[in-house]
């Protein structure tokens, strides 16, 4: 994971976890989640979203092994 600037310009947080997926849309919201933000909060996610490439709702997102909350 990473916090901030994102990839290029952010600081590194370890966390031991792999979130991967078919969905780039899904993938992104699923870490969003992980690191305790909204992700409709962050523009390229949110507009990915609406422009049907994908889910950011949390119901919507199949996540198997942990659950988020179990994460903590």
């Amino acid at each position: 994971m990473v916090e901030g600037w994102g990839a290029f310009y952010g600081e590194p947080v370890s966390m031991d976890l792999v979130i991967a997926g078919k969905h780039a849309v899904a993938v992104d919201a699923i870490g969003a989640r992980v690191m305790g933000f909204d992700p409709g909060h962050y523009g390229n996610i949110r507009v990915f979203a609406e422009s049907g490439a994908g889910t950011l709702k949390a119901d919507e997102i199949e996540v198997p092994g942990d659950s988020i909350q179990n994460l903590f």
